[in-house]
């Protein structure tokens, strides 16, 4: 059991390192075309402040392309409000299937105008000089696909729910530092679609979303593995302050992990195994360190809070949240009971989980 724990700590202490290393030219241009794209199903709470981010971009070549995925709510009044005040297209979805999301993507793919996609989410808001850099590592740098920062804003709201906010902040920033150091190794396993832009034309030359239409999640990370295999060196992590998107939060426990399972979901499908281990060697941490906790033998598990401590603080001062620091060693304590659950309920659950009201899997 040691050594299992002695080769993660191994591991996070390699992280940290490539952490602090990574870098890339950045820059800046604006001598590319963008076409936004933002699938939406019921996101009148959010769509707003999205919508407003887009608009106060600091680039001019962008279009912006919708997809209003059979909403209830009152988004499509929101979408049709803006539009008669900014130029944009909405695409108003007449029917859906397994991979909603992914279907919404493409249909929007198929009408872009733009050189180059930028994907993100309808509770998302964009920083003005996003497309700026992203121009700039693709004209520059010659990247096909790039995937950057996305971290939880933080409402006004009660004092627990912004207590929950920082739980999750914590949490994930620890997903997003090893997401970034996979890709500056080369070896890229995880993304988020809140924050991912890629070459049209190579989208549609490895045939989008195909092979993987089955799964409703994994229009993030599958096309990224697409990208990564036929262009080695061409996939990055753009680690620039001024492409931190920021998204809303789970707003309950069990939105959370309705979430993390439709994350959870994709694993069996990935082609590469690598990804599938580094989840299996993940959960036997968390069983082994669960283990040691009610054994009282604290030796190697204090060893791991330290480490993982400086290197999820390292992410969260990159992501400006370092009012969050304080909630790393508390969610510590708790995550690997959540990893195990998660798993388990993954593995011997039910293959479906609830998203945006579908039962989907």
């Amino acid at each position: 059991m040691s050594l299992i724990l002695i080769l993660y700590i191994v591991l996070v202490t390699i992280a940290s390192v490539y952490w602090l290393l990574i870098s890339q030219k950045n820059g800046t241009s604006k001598n590319v075309s963008f076409t936004i794209i933002v699938p939406v199903r019921n996101e009148e709470k959010h769509l707003e402040n999205l919508l407003n981010s887009i608009k106060n971009l600091d680039y001019q070549h962008y279009e912006l392309i919708v997809i209003n995925d059979l909403s209830t709510d009152g988004t499509q009044n929101i979408l049709e409000s803006f539009q008669k005040k900014w130029t944009f297209k909405i695409i108003n979805l007449e029917r859906t299937n397994s991979s909603p999301k992914k279907m919404a993507i493409q249909r929007a793919i198929q009408e872009a105008s733009g050189d180059y996609i930028l994907c993100t989410d309808g509770d998302c808001i964009l920083p003005a000089k996003i497309l700026q850099k992203y121009a700039y590592q693709f004209l520059d740098n010659g990247k096909l696909f790039l995937s950057g920062p996305v971290t939880f804003f933080e409402p006004q709201t009660s004092f627990l729910k912004s207590i929950w906010t920082k739980f999750q902040i914590v949490e994930f920033a620890s997903l997003t530092g090893v997401g970034a150091v996979a890709m500056h190794l080369q070896k890229p396993n995880m993304c988020s679609g809140a924050n991912i832009s890629f070459n049209k034309d190579v989208f549609f030359e490895l045939n989008g979303y195909e092979g993987n239409l089955q799964l409703a999640s994994g229009d993030d990370e599958f096309l990224m593995h697409k990208f990564a295999n036929a262009y080695p060196g061409k996939v990055a992590y753009v680690k620039d302050q001024d492409c931190i998107v920021e998204t809303a939060s789970a707003d309950n426990l069990n939105t959370f992990l309705e979430q993390r399972k439709r994350w959870a979901s994709k694993w069996r499908s990935y082609e590469s195994l690598l990804p599938s281990l580094l989840a299996f060697f993940i959960f036997t941490v968390n069983i082994i360190s669960i283990f040691l906790e009610w054994y009282l033998s604290f030796k190697w598990l204090m060893l791991r809070y330290v480490l993982e401590a400086f290197f999820i603080g390292n992410v969260l001062w990159f992501l400006k949240k370092q009012n969050s620091l304080w909630y790393i060693i508390p969610v510590q304590i708790l995550y690997k009971y959540y990893v195990v659950f998660t798993a388990f309920s993954v593995l011997l659950g039910k293959k479906t989980y609830i998203w945006k009201g579908r039962n989907l899997k």
